[in-house]
């Protein structure tokens, strides 16, 4: 399915390509240029905790201090996961709020002068 089916009002995604499940309204976003899907199927309330963990994660490498994959490997250390696990498209919502917890718990210990 394309982006322009699930985001008529944003012209930046209509060329995406989504896998779409009609029947429970979840759909995922695929890599650019492929039909290989960025995570697992969401549903509304999973996609907007993905948003949220991505929205808290994300500045630690985009000019936080950290890499990508020095925040990634951060980040599963801290939720205990395998660097191969730790991927927040395939995330659960409480695993996404396990994301945001430890993101603030980090900026917490910045604030101290710990790390």
């Amino acid at each position: 399915m394309s982006g322009e089916t699930l985001y008529p009002d944003q012209p930046a995604k209509h060329q995406a390509q989504f896998w779409h499940c009609a029947s429970c309204r979840a759909w995922v976003g695929c890599h650019d240029g492929t039909d290989r899907p960025l995570g697992t199927l969401a549903d509304s309330r999973l996609r907007n905790a993905r948003i949220a963990a991505h929205a808290a994660f994300d500045p630690l490498w985009r000019g936080g201090g950290l890499n990508r994959t020095q925040a990634y490997l951060w980040l599963a250390k801290e939720m205990q996961l395998s660097e191969a696990e730790c991927h927040i498209g395939h995330f659960s919502i409480e695993q996404c709020a396990a994301v945001l917890d430890a993101v603030e718990r980090r900026r917490q210990q910045e604030l101290l002068g710990l790390i």
